[in-house]
């Protein structure tokens, strides 16, 4: 379940 991690550290950084 990396998968869901990497799209909210992805989510994160874009909300950047």
């Amino acid at each position: 379940m990396t998968l869901l991690i990497q799209l909210d550290r992805l989510l994160n950084v874009m909300k950047f």
